[in-house]
This record gives structure tokens, sequence and C-alpha cells, in this order.
């Protein structure tokens, strides 16, 4: 159980979340995958939603669309369960046609759906719309739109998710880049294909340990195309990334930060994109012990100690509000050596 702000003077306390961490007075619960948020008491919260960004579009494919993603600043909670769902990355696409769709993030706190970012696309096959849409293929495909902005309720009033951008005829060909939550993806041109749309930057609110950084939700860059210029499109900041070139699969979006992958080069596709996430954060200026699991445990005074004797790992649970440890690591000795000598004859 953790504890933080509380409309009547005191804190909120409250449980969910695959990490939790305290940091300048607030407790911030980070949900990579899905749960539910369960405040005991009423309060105030501010909350992030990510979905899972789009795939980079096949073979001279567009950039992919970040999931949408939604942040409202302040939301009353009442002491009950709010579910959450951590929309999937969309699947990798390495063999034909535009790229996949990724997932919607939901959560149940004013009914809160971020729509997952579309596909890249492909030589005569348009991208996806999404929360943020994906860039246009070769030879001009449609580009896709995003939706997020025009869901209903706060889904849309707090969304933000912007249009891929478009590729360019011949004799260029090169190709757009996925929509960013912070800015539509760049359009192909003369030189190179486009580059994905910036994401978001949240670090201020919820430090740089989650997302790319502290931010999220940037646009994968358009693939190279060989009759064209050969250089690809770039992501950003926020979990895109780069489209692919000379015969090399895009990059994978990182992980809960709903970031579209790369359109591919001439024969070669977009890998997955990234997973979405939700965080939250409330007011609690209490002590927070770091929790970890790992080794033998034993204490000493207020300390926990871990002992390995064996290979294993380090987990940290929950991040304190002074997140530091000391450790010990002492290397195997060395093995000696046995003089035999043999008896006079």
């Amino acid at each position: 159980m953790v504890q933080g702000g509380h409309t009547s003077g005191g804190f909120i306390t409250a449980i969910g979340g695959d990490r939790l961490i305290s940091a300048g007075g607030y407790r911030i619960h980070v949900f990579t995958a899905s749960g539910a948020f369960v405040p005991s008491v009423a309060g105030s919260v501010e909350y992030l939603a990510v979905a899972g960004g789009g795939s980079g579009g096949f073979s001279y494919g567009g950039g992919a669309g970040a999931g949408g993603l939604v942040y409202k600043e302040s939301s009353s909670v009442t002491a009950t369960s709010y579910a959450i769902d951590i929309g999937a990355g969309a699947a990798e696409n390495l063999s034909s046609g535009a790229g996949n769709v990724g997932a919607d993030t939901t959560f149940a706190l004013d009914s809160i759906t971020a729509k997952g970012g579309g596909g890249g696309g492909q030589e005569n096959t348009d991208a996806s719309s999404g929360g943020s849409g994906g860039g246009s293929g070769h030879e001009a495909s449609g580009n896709g739109s995003g939706t997020q902005t025009s869901q209903s309720g706060d889904s849309g009033t707090y969304g933000f998710g912007n249009a891929g951008g478009v590729g360019v005829a011949g004799p260029h060909y090169n190709v757009g880049g996925g929509g960013g939550s912070g800015s539509v993806g760049a359009a192909g041109n003369a030189t190179k294909s486009g580059n994905g749309g910036a994401g978001k930057d949240y670090s201020s609110r919820f430090g740089t340990s989650v997302g790319d950084s502290g931010w999220f939700a940037s646009g994968g860059g358009g693939g190279a195309t060989s009759d064209g210029s050969t250089v690809p499109g770039t992501a950003s900041s926020g979990g895109g990334t780069d489209g692919s070139e000379t015969g090399e699969h895009s990059l994978a979006a990182a992980v809960n930060t709903g970031g579209g992958s790369g359109g591919g080069f001439n024969g070669k596709g977009g890998r997955a994109g990234g997973s979405g996430v939700v965080i939250v954060r409330y007011e609690n200026s209490d002590t927070l012990y770091t929790v970890a699991t790992g080794g033998t445990i034993t204490s000493n005074g207020t300390h926990r100690i871990h002992v390995f004797n064996a290979s294993g790992a380090f987990n940290v649970i929950t991040q304190g509000t002074t997140p530091t440890v000391d450790y010990l690591v002492i290397a195997g000795g060395g093995g000696g050596t046995r003089r035999l000598t043999a008896g006079g004859g």
C-alpha cells in the first residue's frame, strides 16, 4: 500500500501498478501491464495514458504513427477500483503490405481511451489512421489521419495525435513519416523520406525513468527508397525509430512509450510498435522506502541486506524517497597449484 494529496488535507492511499516511485513530494504509479489503480480515499490525481504504437510499412514503407496520448493534470478519484488495460504495440510487418495498427489503452477513470497508432503505408497501399496516423508509402499512397483528438469526452479533449506525412511520386518516390503526439509526420521530399512526428515531454511531471527519458509517443521515420534518395526519415525522442536503409528492417519502437516503428527499405519491413503505458501521480510527502527482491534477504536495523551466493537479479519494486543502495561485489578467487615430486629410486 502507498500513500499520497487528499482534499481534506491528508494523503491519498492507493495500490496498483508495476512500479512505484517517490519523487519531489509525489507518488507515481507506473502501469506497464494491465491492472487497476485503487485509491482508498477520495482525492485528486494527474495521469498520462498512451496507446500502443503502429508498425512501419513493408518495402519503401511509410513510418508508423505513435499511439494516441491523453494527459490530464487534475482528475477527482473516489475509493473505488479503476481498471487499466495497456495496449500492445503493433505486430512487426516483415513480409508485405502496410504496417499494423497498435492496440488501444483504456483507463476507467474518466472513461479514457487512447487509440492505437496507425500502420505505415506501402506502395499502392494506404497507411492506417490511428491515435497518430501512419505515413504514406512508395508512389504517394494515402497517409493516415490522427484520430485521438476526435474521440468523445476527455479522451479527445485532453488527447494528442497527428496525421502521418505524405509521400512524393516520381522521380523521387520518398515516403512519409508517421505522426507523433507532438506534431505531424513530415512529408517525403526530393532529398529524403519524411521524419516521424515529435513526441511529448513529461519528464517534469513523471521524471526521466519512464518512457524515453520522460518523452512519449513519437512517430517512426519513413523507409529509404532505392529509386529515390536512399536517405530514410528519422525519429525523435518518444520511442519511435528511424526508417530502415540498405537491406535492413527498421528497429522495434521502445516498449511502454507508444512510439511508432520506422518504415522498411526495399524488401524490408517495420518491426513492432512500442507498447502503451498509464502513469498516475498524486501529492504525498511521506517517506517511502525502497522495496526490492532477489537473493537471500536479511535485516540490519532499518536496512535490508540482499546476499547473492549464486547468479540472480536484484529487482526494485518500489523506488523510495531516497532511492540509493550500498553494494559490495567480490569476484571468485584464483585456483592454487599442487606440486607432485617423485621419490628417489
